[in-house]
């Protein structure tokens, strides 16, 4: 076997593993974004839907109440959202100036909006049971 046979041989190896892993992936994960811009975008477009589902609980909820919870529930929804914040521009903050900073900003805020959502569907079922 010549050394140009083993190139090539090396050379096919690779092309199909290539292949093999673009085809697990998209298997996988299919549509998946793949630059660091679709990441990004993807990740803004999750916050967003976690807000609609928080949005959607929390009217759900705020049914429940009377003017006095009412009152207490806006200020500490104040106090949360500013926590949202700030804390997802702390974490994100390890990559500032980097392109990755709104992914990080994105998978941090959507992570405390889904957590937070989690305590207002028990606080909701909780009440239904009074």
């Amino acid at each position: 076997i010549e050394s140009q046979q083993v190139e090539a041989f090396v050379n096919d190896c690779q092309d199909f593993l290539r292949a093999s892993m673009a085809l697990i992936s998209e298997t996988i994960h299919p549509n998946a974004p793949l630059t660091q811009t679709e990441m990004n975008i993807h990740s803004q477009e999750k916050l967003s839907e976690a807000t609609e589902i928080l949005e959607d609980s929390k009217k759900i909820l705020i049914a429940k109440f009377s003017e006095e919870n009412l009152k207490e529930f806006e200020a500490s929804y104040k106090i949360w959202k500013n926590h949202l914040e700030t804390w997802s521009t702390f974490v994100a903050n390890f990559n500032k100036g980097g392109t990755i900073w709104p992914l990080i900003y994105g998978a941090t805020a959507t992570e405390i909006t889904l957590l937070w959502n989690q305590q207002l569907l028990q606080l909701i079922n909780r009440l239904d049971d009074l």
